[in-house]
């Protein structure tokens, strides 16, 4: 009897599944059930209330991943919601005057609002030639009359 050599060095999987993976998908626990239930022992076969018991783990987890999924992004719309917010609020400060602290260097600046900016999903009102961030304003007054002779003007309520 003779016997042939045998050629190739494949082992059925494909390579992009032996890359190793930190976590488990559903995919992955899909193809474990399938793998299971082929290699199970035909005088032994699983029972029924194994495979609804994973088959209920599949679906408990396929719901996880949904949720994270809506999860993120209604996080994602909400963060948006809070910047046109914050955007709308400082619009409405434009001919205003405003004392506000500079984060970086704790100065007080005082002054008209005379645009306001968007950077970074932040709101920011151009003060004195100046970005300030929306949230550093400490006072709102109505802009003074140019032959008032008060400074400063009324607080606003905001």
């Amino acid at each position: 009897m003779t016997v042939n050599g045998v050629s190739g060095t494949g082992t059925g999987l494909n390579e992009q599944s032996r890359i190793p993976q930190k976590s488990l998908g559903k995919d992955d626990f899909l193809r474990l059930l399938v793998a299971q239930l082929q290699n199970q022992d035909p005088m032994n076969p699983m029972e029924d209330k194994e495979f609804v018991l994973q088959m209920a783990q599949f679906s408990s987890l396929e719901q996880m991943g949904n949720l994270n999924n809506h999860l993120t992004a209604f996080l994602a719309n909400q963060s948006a919601r809070e910047g046109e917010l914050a955007l709308s609020r400082a619009l409405e400060l434009i001919g205003l005057e405003v004392e506000a602290e500079l984060p970086e260097t704790g100065e007080t600046l005082s002054g008209t609002v005379t645009g306001v900016k968007m950077l970074s999903g932040l709101a920011y009102l151009v003060v004195a030639g100046q970005d300030v961030p929306y949230s550093a304003v400490q006072r709102v007054y109505m802009a003074a009359e140019e032959d008032a002779p008060q400074q400063g003007g009324e607080p606003v309520d905001q």
